[in-house]
């Protein structure tokens, strides 16, 4: 946590000044990646890859829905401001209803590593 919130102002810094081009594309490649996981994981589900594959995709799903659900319930109770917001690191508004719009935890990290991880 020290480390993270020692570099969240530098970090943002950097990234808003090289925004664009291969950042940008980067950018919409892992923003889509819980999407194609998830994508995957559902055609395994349904027997694409044998049985053994959708019992493992089974797991995948149910872990990915625990963690958008436990996600939810971090954001609702932190309520960290969104980084576009430029409200600073320090600012949360937790317990409120728009709070689950907040920007601690991502939800496209934490569902594309319950997705995979099972595999």
């Amino acid at each position: 946590m020290l480390a993270s919130s020692l570099l969240d102002n530098p970090l943002d810094q950097w990234v808003r000044d090289n925004q664009g081009g291969g950042l940008g594309r980067v950018g919409s490649v892992t923003n889509n990646m819980p999407y194609a996981l998830a994508a995957g994981a559902g055609l395994l589900y349904l027997g694409v890859g044998g049985e053994p594959a959708s019992g493992t995709a089974a797991t995948s799903i149910t872990a990915a829905a625990y963690t958008l659900g436990a996600n939810w319930m971090t954001r609702y109770t932190v309520g960290r401001a969104r980084p576009f917001d430029e409200q600073g690191s320090s600012n949360f508004n937790g317990f409120k209803s728009e709070a689950v719009r907040s920007g601690f935890a991502s939800n496209h990290v934490a569902v594309a590593f319950a997705l995979a991880t099972p595999f």
